[in-house]
């Protein structure tokens, strides 16, 4: 006898609905098959890698194999094409998503850059207003013009220098009518205002805004200036104001902070990274830090030709530069004070963080989204299909037969 074949129940039950009978297999099939009594067991859905590797073998082992064995089920026909074009869309919409956020991101970084520069702009009108202050409060200081025409400059010391430490200024000096030093104050330690004799060789007679000062010149904006000093100490904001006494000139005040100083409290406040430059595009102060390793020549803070010729002309003008291996954008622009130009200024941020940063998470969301959809519709549509697989291979598989009598 040969092996039955029992036909799918939902095509008995279709032929005739009260006529539904189990599958069975006759007396030689079950001889060839096993003892009697021996029920067939229902094989046990298998996982894909046991499907690969079964295939592989079937193939001799090679790689012809693995990549050939899709090819073989009718459900990895059907889910593939969909599978890869679900990939390429998810990988395409997360990379727009993603683009979209790292561009909001470089839009901020824009904002914050020029936001940078305006406060650096603020930062030297404020700190002149601070001058002008301590100036007018020392030249209106009773006693302070008598003490100058009489060269006096222990009375000079006890009427001005608590007015120093009140303002917290880092230098104030009275000058003669000549424009020579009567008093000069220092500020040595900022946290206990501590203040000492400033003794240099610098003439201060010789510098233009002292010049001004002591001849009672005034324009359109008053009797005060404000400049860059260069000192044996280094690079110093003045500002300088004439001592009056019955209408006639008898002394000026200057007022100064070091650019070092200067460039590190305005940091602070731009949170950016600060220079000053001179109107030929020298480095005058600034806070990029120089690592001990690295060389002057690894970066040169010098202002180009074409950025230094926007920057005097009052153009803010911004620029990418690489400094001590660290990629930096930088905006330029002018230093102002009593509607002149004093300087140049920059402030810079760094842009490697940020986009380097913005590129990896790109990516990688763009990898992670497209594989997980990938599953997920492989997974939703190769079910029915492998439901129906195996429901079709148990209907036509050979089953138990009772014995022969």
């Amino acid at each position: 006898m040969g092996v039955k074949r029992t036909p799918c129940p939902q095509r008995r039950k279709r032929e005739n609905r009260l006529a539904i009978s189990y599958p069975h297999r006759s007396l030689t099939d079950r001889t060839a098959r096993g003892p009697v009594g021996a029920v067939t067991q229902r094989a046990c859905p298998t996982s894909i890698f046991s499907e690969m590797y079964t295939a592989r073998l079937r193939t001799g082992g090679g790689r012809l194999g693995t990549l050939a064995w899709p090819f073989r089920h009718i459900r990895w026909k059907i889910v593939l094409p969909y599978a890869f074009l679900t990939v390429v869309l998810a990988a395409a919409g997360s990379y727009v998503a993603t683009h979209l956020v790292t561009g909001s991101l470089a839009e901020r970084f824009d904002n914050q850059l020029a936001e940078a520069g305006r406060v650096v702009a603020d930062a030297v009108v404020r700190k002149e207003r601070d001058h002008l202050e301590t100036v007018r409060a020392v030249a209106f200081t009773e006693g302070v013009p008598e003490a100058v025409q009489g060269a006096d400059q222990a009375t000079l010391a006890k009427l001005v220098e608590p007015i120093a430490a009140n303002d917290k200024v880092e230098r104030l000096e009275i000058l003669g009518a000549a424009g020579q030093r009567l008093k000069a104050f220092s500020l040595t330690n900022a946290n206990t205002l501590v203040y000492e004799e400033l003794s240099d060789s610098d003439n201060p007679a010789a510098w233009p805004l002292v010049q001004k000062a002591v001849r009672g010149e005034a324009d359109h904006l008053g009797d005060k200036y404000a400049q860059i000093v260069a000192t044996s100490d280094g690079f110093v904001l003045y500002t300088s104001g004439p001592i009056i006494s019955g209408g006639k000139v008898v002394g000026a005040v200057l007022v100064g902070t070091t650019l070092d100083s200067f460039v590190k409290q305005t940091k602070a406040a731009a949170l950016a990274d600060v220079t000053v430059y001179d109107f030929d595009g020298r480095s005058l102060a600034s806070t990029f830090a120089q690592p001990d390793e690295a060389s002057a020549a690894e970066a040169r803070l010098d202002v180009g030709a074409e950025v230094l010729d926007d920057a005097t002309a009052g153009i803010t003008t911004r620029e990418g530069r690489t400094l001590w291996g660290r990629d930096y954008d930088l905006v330029y622009g002018r230093l102002q004070v009593r509607d002149q130009a004093v300087g140049l200024y920059s402030a810079g941020l760094p842009t490697d963080f940020m986009f380097s940063a913005g590129t990896a998470t790109r990516t990688r969301v763009a990898l992670l989204f497209g594989v997980g959809m990938a599953r997920y519709w492989a997974s939703a549509c190769s079910w029915p299909t492998a439901s129906r697989s195996r429901s079709c291979t148990w209907c036509a598989r050979p089953a138990w037969s009772p014995p022969a009598t």
